[in-house]
């Protein structure tokens, strides 16, 4: 081989070293994968979970008032009102866009109702869980109460 084989070869693999690292660049910053991939991390069936503590629903609702956000993806939140309201800033897959959601929730012992003013209903589960913080949690969400926003 000659200087310049080598000179080419050399040119080949370093577009591929920066093709490569431009890839990796651009899917770490895409928020759909991201989201799937956040999904899969904590998402969990709380009904297998067995450390799960019974709550006291008039103390629940009082409690659920305010900012729920979602780890490592903090622009997902919910603000729940004491006037029986919530805003839910969401990310639509289908639309690859953040979103604002309202509506009216209700809270029956561990389960919370969603009732958006424009789509159908959810239902989450809200509860204490054995290191005494309160979660929500469904399929593909995990809420913790945060400070305020």
């Amino acid at each position: 081989m000659t200087y310049d084989d080598f000179s080419h070869e050399r040119n080949l693999i370093l577009i591929t070293i920066v093709l490569f690292n431009l890839t990796i660049l651009i899917s770490c910053n895409n928020p759909s994968e991201n989201r799937q991939k956040a999904n899969t991390t904590v998402s969990q069936d709380t009904s297998s979970v067995s450390h799960i503590k019974k709550t006291n629903s008039k103390e629940d609702t009082a409690r659920i008032v305010g900012y729920w956000f979602t780890p490592h993806s903090a622009k997902v939140n919910i603000r729940f009102y004491n006037d029986g309201h919530f805003e839910f800033n969401d990310y639509n897959l289908k639309l690859e866009a953040y979103e604002r959601l309202t509506g009216k929730y209700k809270l029956n012992d561990s389960l919370l109702v969603l009732q958006y003013d424009d789509r159908p209903q959810q239902t989450f589960k809200f509860y204490k869980d054995s290191d005494d913080n309160y979660y929500i949690k469904k399929n593909g969400y995990y809420f913790a109460k945060g400070d305020s926003q």
